[in-house]
């Protein structure tokens, strides 16, 4: 959750470039398990180390919409990239309701990517 989601973000952070398709595409369970050792597993965490963070606004806007990525996959049996895009818009609308700062480089991304193809 620490790596910037766009390549515009300009503070201080780790190194290198994490868009949220590329976090909801992470392994949630290691191939090298088996899969008796996969049953065994009961959720999943997302870490957010804060020594770049300064303020409550500059967490929300690195663990929003990326929280919810990482919720879809560790809760939900089929993983469907384009069906989780289109939900997004209504969890953007949970963020505005909580007064949250979240990031939607997802939709500037997704904009680009249609606009090349």
């Amino acid at each position: 959750m620490n790596i910037k989601e766009s390549r515009r973000q300009k503070e201080l952070g780790f190194p290198g470039f994490l868009p949220l398709e590329k976090v909801y595409d992470l392994p949630i369970l290691p191939d090298s398990l088996s899969d008796e050792q996969k049953s065994r597993v009961l959720g999943g965490q997302g870490c957010m180390w804060t020594e770049y963070v300064s303020t409550p606004a500059e967490l929300e806007f690195a663990l929003f919409p990326r929280m919810s990525a990482l919720a879809e996959r560790l809760w939900s049996f089929d993983k469907d990239w384009v069906r989780f895009t289109q939900k997004l818009q209504t969890q953007f609308d949970r963020y505005d309701l909580w007064g949250a700062n979240y990031s939607e480089a997802v939709f500037r991304m997704l904009d680009l990517e249609h606009s090349y193809r």
